[in-house]
């Protein structure tokens, strides 16, 4: 294939050639979506295999426009390669940035594993050019622009109080524009923050309990722990469960050891458990053998046991255990486990678990 073929050759990646990788990549990026992409497959991946080490030398003599092309390309190709990564974000630094639109930005900020660079001049850089472009004009970010650039300071821990500060007003400014699934992300983002400040978390969740029908099932199992964890409310937190818990039967299980996990910590007052909690917790107790039966070799093996320890803790202090048949089985198995467990923590819910009346019946 004459793409693939010129993206072999070192001698391909100068700046008079840039208009001809561009096109080059594009068509390769294409192809690769395809479903009968078979074809010259090996020779696809030694050119994906070459390509960062050729990139390198090109990225330093671009222009902007084709930089940020050429970097967009290779986000959607999925080539990730720390070198790679530091001469896009050197060279971004370095020549891009004064004079980047906000649009060049978000597309940098939604680069391939951007958020494991740690050079704190890019992201101080970054932020003051996107105050520069937009809030010291008393402008706002727009959807889903806002989401990304909320999202990757969050995911990177970076972003100083006064610029989260107006990230925040931003969003509370706009909120018409923030779909459900705009809302998960956030929610998740905001957690990551450590936002506590109700002035943003009410009306953030009062716009997303507003809107929560219009969402997919899997915004709900996201938008609740976020609800839990950032002290939301009870009655927004009532309204994510009430949508929830017909549907918990279609979760993950990355979503099941989120919920278990939650609502362990959130239960160990009981202050918040009412009745409609417990309605809430005896469907997932309900759900729980069967969302880890179609993960039936992580819930047999050492691993998935504490996950177990953690869920029938739960489960055994709020009163809902009514799978007795499985909960029996799995309480043999943290038995043997806790013979050579090391681990204190597990160590206590075995114990709390072994006093309650509901082991004694079922030993």
């Amino acid at each position: 294939m004459k793409d693939l073929e010129l993206l072999s050759k070192l001698d391909s990646f100068t700046p008079e050639k840039v208009g001809t990788i561009i096109n080059s990549l594009s068509k390769i990026y294409s192809l690769s979506n395809r479903n009968n992409f078979v074809a010259n497959k090996s020779q696809y991946n030694a050119v994906l295999s070459t390509l960062p080490q050729n990139l390198i030398i090109l990225v330093p003599k671009l222009e902007s426009e084709p930089f940020f092309n050429i970097f967009s390309l290779v986000r959607k190709l999925k080539i990730i390669d720390s070198a790679l990564l530091e001469s896009f974000s050197k060279t971004f630094l370095s020549s891009h940035l004064e004079n980047a639109t906000l649009p060049n930005i978000v597309e940098f900020l939604s680069g391939y594993d951007f958020n494991q660079e740690k050079n704190t001049e890019l992201w101080c850089s970054i932020e003051k050019k996107i105050d520069e472009l937009v809030y010291r004009k008393e402008g706002s970010i727009p959807f889903p622009d806002l989401k990304t650039v909320i999202k990757c300071f969050a995911d990177s821990n970076r972003g100083n109080r006064s610029f989260r500060e107006k990230l925040l007003e931003n969003l509370i400014g706009d909120l018409n524009s923030c779909s459900i699934e705009f809302s998960a992300d956030i929610a998740i983002a905001l957690e990551k923050i450590g936002i506590k400040n109700k002035a943003y978390i009410g009306p953030f969740f009062d716009h997303v309990v507003k809107h929560i029908g219009s969402g997919n099932n899997l915004q709900y199992h996201k938008l609740i722990p976020a609800c839990i964890r950032l002290n939301a409310g009870n009655k927004n937190l009532l309204e994510l469960e009430n949508h929830a818990k017909n549907k918990l039967k279609e979760i993950s299980l990355r979503n099941m050891n989120n919920y278990i996990s939650v609502y362990k910590d959130f239960a160990k007052g009981m202050d918040d458990i009412n009745e409609d909690r417990i309605l809430f917790l005896e469907q997932l107790e309900n759900v729980y053998e069967e969302v880890y039966n179609k993960n039936f070799e992580l819930a047999e093996s050492e691993d998935g046991i504490p996950i177990h320890i953690r869920a029938l803790s739960l489960f055994l202090r709020v009163g809902v255990v009514k799978n007795h048949k499985f909960w029996t089985k799995v309480f043999k198995d943290i038995q043997i486990f806790s013979l050579c467990n090391q681990n204190k923590i597990l160590w206590k819910l075995i114990r709390s678990i072994e006093a309650s009346q509901w082991a004694k019946q079922n030993r």
